[in-house]
C-alpha cells in the first residue's frame, strides 16, 4: 500500500488550502453563481422531478433564468 511521505502530505494540504482560497475568491467575484445554484436547488426540491438530469439541462439552458439570477444577486446570502 502506497502512503504519502510527510513532505508529500504537507504539499498536498497546502495545495488544497490554496485551491479553497482560490475557489472562495472566485465565488466572491461571481455572486450570480450562488444565486443560480440556490434557484436551481429550490426548484428541484419544489418540483422533485423524476429525471433530475433532464430537469437540470432544461433549467440551466433556459435563457429566462438570466434575468431572474441578476435580479436575485445579493439577496441569497452571498454578496461580493
Amino acid at each position: 500500500m502506497d502512503v504519502l511521505t510527510t513532505q508529500q502530505q504537507d504539499r498536498l494540504n497546502q495545495a488544497k488550502a490554496r485551491m479553497r482560497i482560490e475557489n472562495e475568491e472566485y465565488l466572491r467575484q461571481h455572486p450570480e453563481l450562488q444565486t443560480f445554484i440556490s434557484m436551481f436547488m429550490s426548484k428541484v426540491l419544489d418540483e422533485q422531478p423524476d429525471d433530475v438530469l433532464t430537469f437540470a439541462c432544461e433549467f440551466f439552458s433556459n435563457p429566462e433564468n438570466e434575468a431572474a439570477v441578476m435580479e436575485g444577486v445579493g439577496t441569497v446570502g452571498f454578496t461580493a
